[in-house]
């Protein structure tokens, strides 16, 4: 896998943090169209997928301190 998927005005855009947006942008895009589907209000589904992915960061971040803690 390249790190640097390409350059974009001079500066890097990474592969994985590409990657991660794109699957980001894709599971709310095909959450809308299944809230648009079943008919329900997009907007409590917005703030659980900010939500989710956030704690998912964090939650992350946390068990990887946690299985390295001697690097802190």
């Amino acid at each position: 896998m390249r790190p640097v998927l390409f350059y974009l005005l001079g500066r890097e855009v990474g592969s994985y943090g590409f990657f991660l947006m794109l699957a980001h942008f894709a599971g709310v895009a095909s959450l809308l169209w299944i809230a648009r589907a079943h008919r329900r209000p997009f907007g409590p589904f917005l703030d659980m997928t900010f939500a989710v992915v956030l704690l998912g960061l964090v939650g992350a971040r946390l068990g990887y301190a946690c299985s390295r803690w001697e690097e802190f």
